[in-house]
């Protein structure tokens, strides 16, 4: 195991190299040694230390600049063009029996530049390749031979794990064997019939990645939820670490303590500050069983270890579901988002390693006698305005019981921020969906710089939401780095146009539900023709800037050693 983490604050000076292709029109990068991007919640606690300078030289391939042929299309004809049949696969007509999930990920599968979907519902896998411009393809007969019986499928997340340049698969399930697929380059995949997952039998019901263990390479945290409808016992969840070639179950890692809880989300995130991830278990059920918990890494040289942190002011006794990882109130560290049956919850993050609950302050109030249970929650800027929305969608749970009470038909929302406030702009937008949510995943299937919505209902046929591009600027950034973590998962981006810093982290499930996004982090940036800078804090707390760059293009910063 590494555990050789260097510091956010760096000290060794250099930044960035020239620009790949130095004949593009975009600025060239520029050199330096400090931003001066520091907020003033980071003066003490555990929250970033001020920036010295970058500790890495690190060089940015520049994108093609895109500009929007016809912005005026999104004031008249609407923000998004909504599209029933760019799947050609159908979802069951009536509810099924022990089946809750469906999720959505989505990644460039194929390596041919263009995002491709991977859908997870409960009855089958399906894989879709995209062309660039909103179109889909159905290429399940590139998926492994599905097994025998009922397998629930439930989530997926996609990384590449042997480190041979294409993106793998891990598949949960939640009655039966979880799955590791490897990918052959073309998006075409083999089930690996000899990986730990083929004995272990677990009702797993969502999956992430992080560098649990400093050694350079991703592991695997798998949630277990219980197995079929009614509730029963439940499942633990488990922690499996990367050896290089397999992964192998860490069976001491998570407490015993958080065998109680029904966890529908591991999602990893820096919390303390220490540069190391922490493990934050959303548990479904809370209000009985065992609310949420952040889990602290106390990992030491050669062995891998958590503890509930209590003081944190995450413990919520909710049924959890969804979760979504944004920087709120620009202070560089996490705020997170928590669905719920009923009102869900915003936690904006303090210096001193704590949380408070702010949704209602915020604006982010739901119907709570229309929109019951939330499901999947993203928070992204889908009006490219410089700052963050926040889309949830809302769907039956199918359980006769008088406790879980709620309508067959509930819409779904997009919270839109204006000074810090949320309305929700679902019916103005057409995003008021009445199905039986579930997943659902913010993408640019169409290469504009403007995010479109995919959902994963459980029942209906799934939809693409189609954003219609506008006149506000954006920017796409795009890591690389060598060893076995090639997307750099676990890394903090923070793009500095107009003096505003808007921070992103690259994740691979854990937030959402039941699925996961691109490694590919998107950020509006409303009337700006310049971001000053790009700043980098890889997963192993190195550092590197990049900067000057034009505005709407896809910027690629790549880690030198």
């Amino acid at each position: 195991m590494g555990w050789s983490r260097v510091p956010v604050m760096g000290v060794l000076g250099l930044a960035c190299g020239a620009p790949h292709d130095a004949g593009k029109s975009s600025p060239d990068a520029a050199v330096g040694t400090d931003s001066g991007q520091t907020s003033d919640s980071q003066d003490s606690g555990p929250g970033p230390a001020p920036r010295g300078g970058p500790t890495l030289d690190s060089r940015v391939e520049l994108g093609v600049a895109k500009t929007c042929s016809a912005p005026e299309l999104r004031t008249s004809l609407g923000a998004f063009e909504h599209l029933d049949h760019v799947f050609d696969a159908a979802g069951l007509p009536s509810p099924p029996d022990q089946a809750i999930q469906a999720g959505v990920t989505a990644e460039d599968f194929d390596g041919d530049g263009h995002m491709d979907i991977l859908m997870i519902r409960h009855e089958g896998v399906d894989l879709f390749m995209g062309d660039g411009a909103g179109g889909l393809r159905q290429a399940t007969d590139q998926l492994p031979e599905p097994r025998s019986g009922f397998s629930n499928h439930a989530a997926a997340v996609a990384a590449d794990f042997d480190a041979d340049g294409d993106l793998d698969v891990v598949v949960a399930n939640r009655n039966t064997y979880d799955e590791l697929w490897w990918n052959d380059g073309s998006g075409s995949f083999t089930r690996d019939g000899a990986d730990p997952f083929a004995s272990e039998l677990r009702a797993s019901v969502g999956a992430s990645l992080a560098d649990v263990d400093g050694d350079g390479d991703l592991d695997l945290f798998l949630a277990g939820h219980y197995a079929g409808l009614s509730r029963s016992e439940p499942d633990p969840s488990a922690l499996y670490l990367w050896t290089g070639t397999a992964f192998v179950l860490a069976p001491t890692a998570i407490p015993v303590s958080t065998d109680a809880g029904y966890t529908f989300n591991g999602t990893w995130l820096n919390a303390d500050g220490d540069g190391v991830p922490d493990l934050y278990l959303v548990n479904d059920h809370g209000n009985v069983a065992l609310p949420n918990q952040l889990l602290s890494n106390t990992s030491s040289e050669g062995a891998v270890s958590f503890a509930p942190n209590a003081e944190a002011g995450l413990d919520a006794a909710m049924l959890g579901m969804g979760v979504a990882l944004a920087d709120f109130n620009q202070d560089t560290l996490p705020d997170i988002i928590v669905t719920n049956f009923g009102q869900l919850h915003l936690y904006e993050s303090l210096a001193d390693g704590t949380w408070y609950e702010s949704s209602l302050s915020r604006g982010l109030a739901q119907d709570l006698t229309t929109q019951v249970v939330g499901w999947s929650v993203i928070a992204e800027d889908f009006d490219n305005d410089a700052d963050l929305d926040v889309w949830t969608t809302f769907g039956s749970l199918p359980v006769s019981h008088p406790d879980y009470d709620n309508p067959m038909e509930q819409p779904d929302a997009l919270w839109v921020q204006q000074d810090g406030r949320f309305e929700d702009g679902a019916p103005a937008w057409g995003l008021d969906d009445e199905g039986v949510g579930r997943g659902g995943i913010a993408v640019d299937l169409n290469e504009d710089g403007w995010l479109d919505i995919v959902t994963a209902p459980l029942i209906t046929m799934p939809r693409v939401h189609l954003s219609r591009c506008g006149e506000a600027s954006w920017l796409m950034v795009d890591l690389e780095q060598g060893g076995a973590n090639p997307a750099a998962i676990g890394a903090r981006v923070e793009v500095t146009a107009n003096e505003h810093v808007h921070t992103r982290w690259v994740v691979s499930g854990g937030t959402q539900i039941f699925g996961s996004p691109p490694s590919l982090v998107h950020v509006g940036l409303g009337d700006a023709t310049e971001v000053q800078s790009i700043w980098v804090t890889w997963p192993d707390g190195e550092t590197s800037e990049v900067g000057p760059v034009a505005v709407n293009q896809v910027v690629q910063v790549v880690r030198s050693e």
